[in-house]
């Protein structure tokens, strides 16, 4: 009976043994991308609010200046308004909106970034808990983990500015076939 005991003991005690070995093994491995997803997410969200307050003075410029253009510049009927005024408010408008755009996509950038960077560390902690009380996953899904936590950032900048599409058809339409 003794001998049973001391066997069960003996492999319960290794088994805890090789958990906290993998466990510090991976803890080891996985402590630099922790660090690294730490600092991105406070660069990202200390970006974010850097263009999060420009985006709200910008927009606040940009309406005031076409506020003051309208009273001042456009300040006659219709009829009498040169068409030159009426082409500097578009202009301005136009303009306007066109850089709050790019600003609010790069804010939009860095939020996205900052939670991607947050969820990151998420994972690597849960992994890292799960791996130290031995209920971690098995060698063949731990390839999926570690490609899910080390997949390339994506900003969705580039997709968003790819400009009007229905135009670029209708030119390709319109313009001689060689």
């Amino acid at each position: 009976k003794f001998q049973s005991e001391y066997s069960d003991e003996l492999d319960k005690a290794r088994t805890e043994l090789n958990n906290f070995k993998n466990y510090f093994e991976g803890d080891l491995a996985l402590q630099a991308p922790v660090a690294y997803w730490k600092t991105q997410q406070a660069s990202h969200n200390k970006k974010a609010m850097i263009y999060g307050i420009a985006l709200g003075v910008l927009t606040l410029i940009v309406l005031a200046t076409i506020i003051v253009f309208a009273i001042y510049g456009l300040d006659q009927t219709f009829k009498e308004i040169a068409v030159s005024k009426l082409f500097t408010a578009a202009a301005i408008t136009t303009f306007g909106i066109w850089i709050i755009k790019i600003v609010a996509n790069i804010f939009m950038s860095h939020l996205h970034l900052a939670t991607d960077a947050q969820e990151r560390r998420t994972m690597i902690h849960t992994y890292l808990a799960l791996t130290r009380k031995g209920q971690g996953p098995k060698e063949e899904d731990r390839q999926l983990i570690l490609q899910t936590l080390f997949r390339p950032s994506t900003t969705d900048m580039v997709k968003n500015d790819q400009g009007p599409t229905q135009l670029v058809d209708l030119i390709n339409r319109l313009s001689p076939k060689q």
